[in-house]
């Protein structure tokens, strides 16, 4: 009797110890080895976060623009564009100063160049012809096309690189 209840005593503290241990190294993955779920570094975060907020605001300003009244004048676009141009300004500082996956270089260098050339053009609104107000708006239009699929690009190339 004493021998039976020993064994049963024995066997049920071998299996708390098994479960103990397979639920200690369930919640920590083998040395070596790397956690199926990626960890997103601050900085990424931040570089998604801009980068999004910067495609949300280009949609912004293009449906501002569509929804001038009356006829556009460079007084009109001026007062849509001029805080945009700060906006593209402020996330090249941003990104200039972001530690780019490797994984996104290549859409970070497209975005940039974008972000530049966009930053010059935009920016002569102020000294504008009325008459070439025209071209400026569909140079505008091609130009926010272009850097939201660049922007989108980029997104992407974060998420894959962190997800």
């Amino acid at each position: 009797m004493t021998t039976s209840v020993l064994a049963s005593l024995f066997v049920v503290f071998a299996v708390v110890m098994v479960v103990m241990v397979l639920l200690h190294n369930s919640d920590n993955p083998p040395a070596g080895k790397a956690s199926t779920a990626a960890v997103i570094s601050p900085e990424t975060s931040r570089l998604q976060t801009a980068t999004n907020a910067m495609n949300t605001h280009a949609s912004a300003t293009l449906a501002a623009l569509h929804s001038l009244d009356g006829i556009p004048t460079t007084v009109k676009v001026a007062a849509v564009i001029n805080p945009y141009v700060s906006t593209l300004e402020h996330y090249q500082t941003v990104l200039s100063g972001a530690k780019v996956p490797t994984a996104a270089l290549g859409a970070e260098a497209k975005v940039r160049s974008l972000l530049s050339r966009d930053v010059r053009s935009l920016a002569t609104i102020d000294g504008l012809p009325p008459l070439r107000l025209g071209s400026y708006l569909v140079q505008f239009g091609t130009g926010v096309t272009q850097l939201q699929k660049d922007l989108g690009t980029l997104e992407h190339a974060l998420v894959a690189r962190t997800g």
